[in-house]
């Protein structure tokens, strides 16, 4: 369930929508609590409430601090402040304001967001005056754009996910006969009687092709079941909304994409490992310390779950073999361009430049050219240039 995911992300800090605090990601941050211990005690607090009730959001902030289900948004507001951090600081008497600042984003921002809470606003500017006596607020409209949060009322959808309901069921759609589904897959729009919120489901499920007419297709049905849009509610809704049966090829187009949409699952990210050789991928594919940690991908690939990955390299060394990363791999890989150097008495024969000894002698470009020239160095007692050359006259006097 989303709202369940949600409560323990770690994403984003509701705080941070609060942008008149400052030193949130200063000093600050280091004092702010952990988001998940709030949010739980927020829906603690909201499972406690009757449903169907609209709800002042003055009185639930209250009760949650008598019912000793309050929560801190963090351990040091000094470090927190307004315009100024010396004479802004919220360490004195701000606490209680960032609290309740956060239970007001929490509750619009992701809970009404989420469709759990119906909500009665007024414009935040001039809504609440809590603010008024802290330094550096005069200029400021509003304290947050919370402010005008004024109501809640837990609705069935929020009474089900904060577990105050074992069951939902969302309310039918009222039938009204605005659209007529053609075997063609087009849906046309008849009558003015097409509202906005029609016409935005519309675009959601099939493809706007002129003014009044849609056709569903079957990457289009799939968005939408991307976007948390099943089959069964696009049935609805095209049922609803043509107070007729839905041609069979609508039909069947509908269960084939349903079908389609769960084919594929993804089980999270993955490392992909290359191999020497592909004996070498299918011995570590069938090592019964490695292959529970591992599948085989191809003829020199291993594929291994980032969850796996350390008990896969665990296992790989017990094996007798390193996992090399990166450019380090790349390196390990190369060939090594130098070639090893012939013995002294194989030097010099015909056919070999004595400027291509000097570069496997290691000798510098300076002397190189010096070679090549035909110019010995001033010092020719020392340096391998010098020996080279020496040993070339030698045995052109011979």
């Amino acid at each position: 369930m989303l709202w369940s995911k949600w409560l323990t992300t770690t994403i984003i800090d509701e705080l941070s929508r609060v942008e008149c605090v400052k030193g949130q990601t200063g000093k600050g941050e280091h004092g702010l609590t952990a988001v998940a211990p709030r949010r739980i005690a927020i829906a603690r607090a909201l499972s406690e409430c009757p449903t169907s009730v609209w709800i002042s959001t003055a009185e639930f902030f209250r009760f949650m601090r008598a019912s000793g289900t309050d929560f801190m948004v963090t351990r040091n507001p000094w470090n927190l402040y307004i315009c100024d951090a010396q004479y802004g600081s919220l360490g004195s008497g701000g606490e209680e304001m960032l609290e309740e600042r956060y239970l007001l984003g929490f509750l619009l921002e992701y809970a009404a967001t989420l469709g759990l809470l119906d909500v009665a606003l007024i414009p935040p500017a001039g809504a609440r005056d809590d603010y008024g006596d802290l330094w550096g607020t005069d200029e400021l409209p509003f304290f947050s754009r919370y402010d005008g949060l004024m109501y809640f009322r837990i609705n069935p959808l929020g009474a089900y996910c904060l577990g105050m309901a074992s069951t939902y069921q969302s309310a039918p759609l009222e039938v009204k006969p605005v659209l007529r589904i053609l075997p063609n897959l087009e849906i046309a729009a008849i009558g003015l009687d097409l509202d906005q919120g029609d016409r935005l489901a519309l675009d959601a499920y099939a493809t706007h092709i002129s003014e009044y007419v849609w056709r569903l297709d079957a990457v289009k049905l799939l968005a939408a079941i991307e976007e948390g849009r099943p089959v069964a509610e696009i049935r609805e809704f095209l049922a609803a909304r043509s107070g007729a049966e839905i041609p069979d090829t609508v039909v069947r187009l509908l269960d084939d994409t349903a079908e389609r949409s769960v084919k594929l699952q993804d089980c999270g990210p993955a490392r992909l490992i290359e191999c020497a050789d592909p004996a070498l991928a299918a011995l570590l594919a069938h090592d019964s310390r490695i292959r529970k940690y591992c599948m085989q991908a191809g003829d020199r690939h291993l594929a291994v779950p980032a969850s796996s990955e350390t008990a896969f390299k665990r296992a790989v060394k017990e094996a007798g073999y390193l996992v090399q990363m990166g450019e380090t791999a790349s390196r390990a890989r190369a060939p090594q361009s130098r070639r090893a150097s012939p013995p002294n008495g194989e030097r010099g024969r015909t056919g070999e430049s004595p400027v291509n000894e000097a570069a496997e002698a290691g000798v510098g470009s300076a002397q190189r050219d010096e070679l090549e020239a035909g110019v010995p160095s001033a010092d020719r007692t020392a340096g391998p240039a010098s020996n080279i050359l020496r040993a070339v006259e030698e045995q052109a006097g011979d």
